[in-house]
């Protein structure tokens, strides 16, 4: 491929912004040598006192660790008090923003050295990168790379409409398994939000390492039905309504089982708001079948043996019903060819930026 655009979105361009604010707002944060001197002081004033002079190399390196860590509390600190302010600060007056001041934006972002995940991948990809953003035009560069929907919804959709070639990046499929809460995976897709393995053919089994563990058995009992909202990101990109999606769906099901009904919240405070995941552990066989559009969280409920009706393309396509009409017929298939296939269509970090990843989306998505 000779060129790639990297298209930045609205919260991309205020995290780099705010980035640049941030570096100002530290620089005067003194480092200090406090325990390093306390140490240096107590054993120079043994020495005065005619004692031989013995520095101890373990405990000196400890103080030089301790004002280390010191500093870079300070500056924790700081990030955390500004750091969000700035960047939902910055989001509300990026879209006030002259074209000429986007493009001095964009000379600048260029003028930085590449280390953001989606410039990289598209570094593995392409000859040449062009970054831009969504308030001009790039009639010359006929392919993209976008990074999550957010802000990212009307390009998005027209790209899906005109059956553009793009490439997309988000979060991987597993990341829930992660106890650290961190999230190694990241998927990379070619003309779509999300990847839909065929099961048709061969999908290796090396990667099936990588979980820290697999699936239960599918359940064929439980009283409760989990509707999962999705964002109204989601929504706008295929030009829905979060809540008549939802109305219409808790109607069908209301209306054609005698199961209870629970609506999920997408827009709830994250801070606050119980994850689904954790809220399906609770009582997994208390559920009868988990109704998403594409979200993560029909991949959290075939961990846990829930059946799942996914009603737009993804990942869990190919093992789930993929209309509400199928709520009294749910799908209980072997998943053993669909996990080695999940496997094969997510990434880690390094895949993503040594061009692993585009690889292999090529080798078993031909793409």
């Amino acid at each position: 491929m000779n060129n790639l655009l990297v298209l930045y979105n609205n919260q991309e361009l205020a995290d780099f912004l705010a980035r640049r604010i941030m570096i100002r707002l530290v620089q005067d944060i003194e480092f200090t040598w406090d325990n390093t001197d306390q140490y240096v002081e107590e054993q120079t004033k043994i020495f005065k006192k005619g004692r031989v002079l013995k520095i101890d190399g373990a405990h000196l390196a400890k103080c030089i660790q301790s004002d280390c860590k010191t500093f870079y509390n300070r500056i924790s600190i700081r990030h955390k008090r500004y750091f969000r302010k700035l960047q939902r600060f910055l989001m509300d007056r990026i879209p006030m923003m002259s074209s000429e001041e986007i493009r001095e934006l964009m000379e600048a972002i260029n003028s930085t050295n590449t280390n953001t995940l989606i410039e990289k991948t598209a570094l593995s990809m392409a000859d040449n990168i062009t970054i831009g953003s969504h308030y001009e035009a790039y009639s010359p560069v006929q392919v993209s790379i976008v990074r999550n929907i957010l802000n990212n919804e009307d390009y998005l959709k027209e790209k899906l409409q005109r059956k553009n070639s793009f490439y997309f990046i988000d979060s991987g499929y597993t990341n829930f398994l992660e106890e650290s809460g961190n999230k190694p995976w990241h998927r990379l897709v070619k003309n779509n939000i999300h990847l839909v393995p065929d099961l048709n053919r061969v999908w290796p089994t090396d990667r099936l390492q990588y979980l820290s563990s697999f699936p239960r058995r599918w359940h064929r009992k439980g009283s409760r039905v989990l509707i999962v909202d999705s964002s109204d990101s989601h929504h706008r990109l295929f030009g829905s309504s979060r809540s008549q999606w939802r109305k219409d769906i808790s109607r069908y099901v209301e209306s054609n089982t005698n199961k209870e009904v629970y609506v999920k919240d997408k827009e709830a405070d994250r801070k606050t708001r119980v994850s689904v995941w954790d809220l399906l552990q609770d009582d997994p066989t208390s559920w009868y079948c988990v109704i998403t559009d594409s979200s993560a969280a029909a991949v959290e409920a075939v961990w846990l043996g829930i059946p799942i009706i996914t009603l737009k393309p993804h990942i869990t396509t190919p093992i789930a019903r993929t209309s509400i009409e199928h709520i009294n017929d749910l799908n209980y298939c072997n998943i053993g060819t669909w996990m080695c296939a999940l496997t094969y269509s997510q990434f880690t970090y390094n895949e993503m930026v040594n061009g692993s990843a585009a690889k292999l989306l090529k080798k078993y998505y031909n793409a």
